[in-house]
């Protein structure tokens, strides 16, 4: 019997079931997702590179063929007017670079190459937020101001965990490309659910109603047999009334599903 990790809540569960029994995820369907993930790990990846990139990677020995790069983040275009600078991360098959290149034409900065392997420290060194916003190391300038698109700089992270951390590489693409649910403080897919109750509010109400005939002929009946036993002293008492009052409540109880991460504890609601 193997066991399989919902796509869905991250739980481990018998692949003979038919759906996850934490999430009710069906297996069909998480089957298909992991098989999409196997499939997405085997593959040789092609992306386009701008051609200018390109250039500037042979130029400056960061790579010796096109070949050798397999997707870069950021843009390099031409200004003869403006005095700024390029950031470009190149994910290469042996290392991958992050870059700063100046434009300029008059007092140009030296440009800043950072060569990072592909291990556990330098994936320390270059910590991807999970926004993808911007990356974070002492690389001798602001590496966030990488100019792409959040798919480009997506993928090109995904490429580098692929080739430090393969446990890192499986849970970003759950989270980047299946959409899967991740606790907000650690990113961890280890989180588990309960109902727990929002709020109570009863209503109630009360009816006057008429006794039935039976009833009130039962009372009469009742009432004359005690007065004769007691010599009239019955009498004195007060007769039964002919009303009864009738009350009903009715709770409405107000619940709502609450995710928990099963390793940090952090809670939030699921909306």
């Amino acid at each position: 019997m193997a066991l399989i990790t919902c796509t869905e809540c991250g739980k481990e569960f018998s692949e003979k079931a038919s759906a996850c029994p934490n999430c009710g995820c069906p297996t069909e369907e998480i089957l298909k997702e992991l098989a999409t993930v196997s499939t997405a790990d085997n593959e040789v990846p092609q992306y386009e590179i701008d051609e200018k990139t390109i250039e500037i990677a042979i130029e400056k020995g960061i790579v010796n063929e096109p070949s050798d790069l397999i997707i870069t983040a950021g843009k390099y275009t031409d200004s003869g007017f403006l005095s700024t600078l390029t950031h470009i991360l190149y994910v290469a098959k042996d290392s991958f670079y992050l870059c700063r290149f100046d434009k300029a034409e008059e007092n140009p900065k030296e440009d800043i190459i950072v060569k990072l392997d592909y291990t556990n420290d330098a994936i320390n060194q270059l910590t991807y937020d999970y926004e993808m916003r911007k990356f974070n190391g002492n690389f001798g300038f602001n590496a966030s101001k990488i100019k792409a698109d959040k798919d480009r700089s997506r993928d090109a992270y995904y490429e580098i965990l692929k080739k430090v951390d393969s446990k890192k590489a499986e849970d970003f693409y759950k989270i980047f490309y299946l959409d899967a649910p991740y606790c907000p403080k650690c990113h961890s897919l280890n989180i588990g659910y309960e109902f727990v109750q929002d709020s109570a509010k009863t209503k109630g109400k009360s009816e006057v109603r008429k006794k039935s005939v039976v009833t009130r002929a039962g009372n009469s009946l009742g009432r004359a047999g005690m007065i004769a036993a007691t010599g009239g002293l019955w009498a004195l008492t007060p007769k039964k009334s002919k009303y009864k009052e009738k009350k009903s409540s009715k709770t409405d109880i107000n619940s709502k599903q609450m995710a928990i991460c099963q390793d940090c504890g952090k809670s939030w609601e699921v909306k």
